[in-house]
C-alpha cells in the first residue's frame, strides 16, 4: 500500500512539473510572438532653412583632397584591371 502511494505521489509530481513547464513555455511564446500595436512616429521637417546654399571655400584644400582621392581611385582601378588581365606565359614565338 505504501509502495503504491509513493508511486502515485511521484507520478503526480512529475505531471505537475510537466504541466508547469508547458505553461511557462506557452506564456513565453505567446508574449514573444504577439506584436504590440505601435503609434506611428511623426517626424517634422523644417520648412525654413537658415542657410540654403553651401558656401564654397576660397582655399584650394578641397580641390587638393579631391585630386588625391581621384588619383587613389585611378590607381586602385589600374591594379584591379592588372589582376584581371590573363598572363600569357609560354606563348612567345622564338625561332631556333
Amino acid at each position: 500500500m505504501k509502495d503504491m502511494r509513493f508511486r502515485y505521489g511521484l507520478a503526480t509530481l512529475v505531471l505537475l512539473a510537466i504541466l508547469a513547464v508547458l505553461v511557462v513555455y506557452a506564456m513565453e511564446t505567446l508574449t514573444t510572438h504577439t506584436s504590440q500595436p505601435r503609434a506611428p512616429v511623426k517626424t517634422t521637417t523644417p520648412t525654413v532653412t537658415s542657410n540654403p546654399t553651401v558656401k564654397k571655400k576660397s582655399c584650394g584644400c578641397c580641390a587638393e583632397r579631391r585630386e588625391r582621392l581621384r588619383k587613389m581611385i585611378q590607381q586602385a582601378r589600374q591594379r584591379q584591371q592588372a589582376k584581371q588581365r590573363p598572363v600569357n606565359v609560354g606563348t612567345s614565338t622564338s625561332t631556333k
